[in-house]
């Protein structure tokens, strides 16, 4: 019921109540919505899904949108001349003309969470992701994306929060040994903490995910 409701434009999730999640009429919370052509549409969504998720093919788009490859062609083709592309591989590649560069303090090193859109947002995972390492992060192809680590781009692990009354522990999963990019990781473990305004308790790190 709430998923056909939010189908047809009529409620939306809301802002956090404690724990518990909120259910909002989407006319109250969007009051000044755009109304949109089928074409606009698609050309709203293409400029949005390369702007934020670029390097992407269309056929990532297709995916991710849950759209037929002739419509994300059409969405892309009406947006391309604000778009770049690149070939890698003999793949056309697209992302925002306009990518803003690093900022200096940036190592490279993140902490994701579980269902991340850097992983989500692509049907083709492997220039981010090695196929023997998927399982990992899928365990049990059960569909529940595990929180990652991701160092110079690649995922290269998963971690897992424990919440306690004093502090926060963070245990981490490396696929393979992490070598010089541990004290990042570890930085990158303390940025979280910092982020949800608790102290680490305890850092683990597993021997490497087989």
């Amino acid at each position: 019921m709430l998923w056909n409701c939010a189908y047809q434009g009529l409620i939306c999730f809301g802002p956090m109540n404690g724990k518990q999640q909120t259910i909002v009429l989407l006319e109250e919370w969007v009051p000044d919505c755009r109304e949109l052509s089928y074409e606009g549409a698609l050309q709203e969504l293409a400029l949005r899904y390369f702007t934020a998720r670029g390097l992407a093919t269309v056929q990532d788009f297709a995916w991710w949108a849950g759209i037929t490859l002739t419509d994300a062609r059409r969405g892309l083709e009406s947006v391309n001349n604000e778009l770049q592309s690149e070939d890698i591989n003999g793949g056309e590649y697209w992302m925002t003309s306009h990518r803003p560069a690093p900022a200096d303090e940036d190592s490279g090193v993140y902490l994701l969470p579980g269902f991340d859109e850097y992983i989500l947002g692509y049907k083709d995972r492997s220039a981010v992701l090695e196929p023997e390492s998927a399982p990992l992060i899928v365990p049990g192809n059960n569909g529940v994306f595990l929180p990652m680590i991701v160092v110079g781009g690649q995922v290269v692990g998963t971690w897992k929060r424990t919440m306690k009354k004093k502090g926060v522990e963070i245990v981490i999963h490396p696929f393979g040994e992490l070598g010089n990019a541990k004290e990042a990781v570890f930085k990158a473990a303390e940025k979280y903490a910092t982020f949800i305004d608790l102290p680490i308790l305890n850092i683990s790190v597993y021997s490497p995910l087989t």
